[in-house]
């Protein structure tokens, strides 16, 4: 079950990555136990040349890897 703070983090996590305009493919595959720390990677690095949105593109277009959340 989640806790109302992994909610919030969740909804402020897809909030900035349409903000982003990264895939939502992409969104959907990182597990909600890591979604703060992708929150805060990507309130850190917004920009369109970010490892996170490279990642993105990669998952939504080509396969891709892990992001950068998952594998820190």
């Amino acid at each position: 079950m989640f806790d109302l703070k992994d909610v919030e983090v969740g909804k402020k996590l897809g909030a900035l990555w349409e903000e982003n305009k990264l895939s939502k493919r992409a969104l959907g595959l990182i597990p909600p136990d890591k979604w703060r720390e992708c929150y805060e990677f990507l309130k850190e690095y917004p920009r369109a040349d970010s490892f996170l949105t490279k990642w993105g593109d990669q998952i939504s277009g080509k396969g891709g890897s892990s992001p950068p959340c998952q594998s820190r």
